[in-house]
């Protein structure tokens, strides 16, 4: 199923609660996309830019919220022990710039999988580096070049172009699914538990 005049937007961060909280709703759509053949773009949306300071304690406290709030309604696991273990810091945007890089090699979703694994389950920090090339060295990639890719001026370029086209196009809020159709945009509702919410009005829209 094709409609050149309708586009899909998937707006995102690795490092957003409720983007993996999302996560499973996300792949049966996803599978539906496919099965339909209803081409969709992935968008990253950037939720916090590069920072070397540590989150504030009251911030810690009220993200430390969100993940039980998002396990309390989806289930969703959290290792808190990230918290103990870290010096957190509110910077999603080297994350965003790993995920640019494995887009690149054919392994965004997979890239995705990993900094979420390595975030929600086993308490490492995606907004190092370190992490990050460790993370690419796991998929496959060679971590050198990885981490300098991660620090070329094209790299950051590259994010700040894309989260001009996440603003652009209405995804102010992750996760957020954008359809266009004849030039009009409209953010889809989102069911985090339903994914017919989204798949219905996408569907219609691709008719």
């Amino acid at each position: 199923m094709t409609n050149k005049t309708t586009k899909l937007f998937y707006v995102y961060d690795p490092m957003c609660s409720w983007c993996w909280g999302y996560q499973p709703t996300l792949t049966l759509i996803s599978n539906t996309l496919q099965t339909q053949n209803i081409p969709w773009t992935k968008v990253l949306g950037g939720l916090a830019p590069d920072t070397d300071e540590v989150m504030p304690a009251d911030l810690q406290t009220a993200i430390r919220g969100y993940w039980r709030k998002i396990h309390a309604l989806l289930g969703t696991r959290f290792n808190h022990d990230f918290w103990t273990n870290n010096s957190p810091r509110r910077a999603t945007y080297p994350a965003c710039r790993a995920i640019l890089i494995a887009r690149c090699h054919g392994l965004e979703d997979e890239m995705n999988q990993a900094i979420q694994h390595a975030y929600y389950l086993h308490a490492r920090n995606p907004s190092d580096n370190t992490v990050l090339c460790a993370l690419a060295d796991e998929l496959g990639l060679d971590p050198t070049d990885f981490e300098e890719a991660l620090n070329l001026e094209e790299t950051h370029s590259a994010l700040q172009h894309e989260l001009h086209l996440a603003r652009a196009i209405g995804g102010n809020s992750f996760p957020s699914w954008i359809l266009e159709k004849d030039g009009h945009r409209t953010s889809l509702p989102i069911d985090y538990k339903d994914p017919e919410t989204v798949i219905t009005s996408v569907l219609k829209a691709f008719k």
